[in-house]
């Protein structure tokens, strides 16, 4: 079966081919094939850059073309097998989950030199709105099942092996690509062996306060560690909204993403006078400068 395998991804070129591949996919999964299921997965999870027209009233021909990034597996037989590998992780994820990252950040790179990828814009993040199942999620968004099997081999890092877990989320807490950042974030709420305070300061030292596409998870994880965190890392995180770059360069826009960072830790410790005080002091600085 193995050597069948490996004949046949050599031999697949056409989109059809490639979905016909999936399905064996899923076959293998299903009888407990889990080499051959490890090696398929990971080459139909490669995502695939493919030049489109797009109608522009411009002369430069770079502007009569669009990029996708795609993958190459149909993406419901691809979910299903998925489904169906996770309780095998402990096999599969050595292997699958770097690769995984791998395939991600290609898939950014590409899109970063065609110019429709940065730091702070992902087209791919944008039609993702939580790196958890939520059901915003856009269906349409390519790389949906590779996002999720990322996550999920983190995930499994973080609760069976933490040390290695915390070694993925450093990794891509420094990668360019915001999907690789989000999946990081959310590790890092995960991770029971880190204190509040420990996670706190991981988003204090990377900057992660402002930092646009990775709102939802960072949301997410000051909702997991500010109520429990102690009063002398709470003091600093305050400190850091009020002071920290924000995504704008307009003052007024910057002030409100001041005043929604202090909203939000305000609705997840209620109890906090300070936090209390900073959201009143700058709800005041807003409307006088609304009233100038």
């Amino acid at each position: 079966m193995n050597r069948w395998v490996v004949a046949l991804i050599q031999s697949a070129h056409s989109a059809e081919e490639f979905r016909e591949l999936t399905v064996l996919l899923d076959r293998l999964v299903d009888r407990n094939h889990l080499k051959a299921s490890r090696v398929l997965f990971g080459l139909l999870m490669t995502p695939q850059a493919k030049m489109l027209p797009r109608v522009r009233w411009s002369t430069d021909d770079l502007r009569l073309t669009d990029l996708e990034v795609n993958l190459p597996g149909d993406a419901y037989w691809l979910t299903e097998a998925w489904e169906k590998l996770r309780p095998s992780l402990t096999t599969v994820v050595g292997t699958l989950a770097s690769s995984l990252a791998e395939h991600l950040s290609m898939a950014y790179q590409q899109m970063q030199l065609f110019g429709k990828g940065s730091k702070t814009w992902d087209p791919y993040g944008f039609r993702r709105s939580s790196i958890e199942a939520h059901e915003q999620n856009s269906p349409g968004n390519e790389l949906n099942p590779l996002i999720d099997a990322t996550r999920d081999c983190l995930l499994w890092f973080i609760e069976q092996e933490p040390e290695m877990g915390k070694a993925y989320v450093y990794i891509w807490l420094r990668h360019e690509a915001p999907l690789l950042r989000r999946i990081a974030l959310t590790g890092l709420r995960a991770d029971r062996t880190l204190s509040s305070d420990d996670k706190l300061q991981i988003l204090l030292q990377q900057e992660l306060l402002f930092a646009n596409p990775l709102k939802h998870e960072v949301f997410a994880a000051l909702q997991s560690a500010y109520p429990d965190a102690s009063e002398a890392t709470k003091r600093l995180l305050l400190e850091e909204v009020m002071t920290a770059s924000t995504s704008s360069r307009n003052e007024e826009t910057a002030t409100y993403e001041r005043y929604n960072l202090l909203v939000w830790l305000a609705s997840i410790d209620p109890s906090h006078s300070e936090t209390r005080r900073y959201l009143a002091w700058i709800h005041r600085s807003a409307n006088a400068v609304a009233d100038f």
